[in-house]
């Protein structure tokens, strides 16, 4: 058995593993104990192992620079369908971007939070996880992150 690592957004990782030429795919973070909630002092944990950013720190990560359009599109979107899941597709049509400039957006949340003054890594501004139904990521809000994009106004 073949061990491949990759690093990227949901939406670039799941582009590798469609491409790939293997029956089956087994997925698996390669550092667990980054998303256990004692890991990360000052996160909220929520469902299952994952760490949510706290909202104060996710309400600096919307204000300490400008939103994109696509950004408060991509906000708006997930706190209308809040709690429910969202597809990538329904996100990408939001926002009118294709697959690869949303994995970008995705990719300048994350650029976003990590350099946010009170980030704690391994904390998650997004939930997500791969649908087998739809073959493709589903998004939601963690409460936190629903709190703040209220609090700031954005949706």
């Amino acid at each position: 058995m073949r061990m491949y690592v990759f690093e990227g957004t949901p939406d670039e990782i799941s582009q590798v593993v469609n491409k790939m030429e293997t029956g089956s795919v087994a997925i698996q973070a390669l550092n667990q104990t980054a998303f256990s909630a004692g890991s990360a002092t000052g996160a909220q944990a929520s469902e299952g192992d994952r760490v949510y950013v706290e909202t104060d720190v996710a309400r600096r990560v919307f204000r300490r620079r400008p939103l994109s359009q696509q950004q408060r599109q991509t906000l708006e979107h997930l706190v209308k369908a809040h709690p429910e899941w969202v597809t990538a597709q329904a996100l990408q049509k939001a926002t009118g971007y294709s697959p690869a400039q949303f994995a970008g957006l995705m990719g300048a949340f994350g650029r976003r939070l990590t350099h946010t003054d009170g980030y704690v890594e391994g904390s998650w501004l997004f939930d997500c996880e791969w649908s087998d139904e739809t073959r493709g990521w589903l998004y939601k809000l963690p409460e936190t992150v629903f709190d703040a994009v209220k609090a700031e106004k954005i949706a």
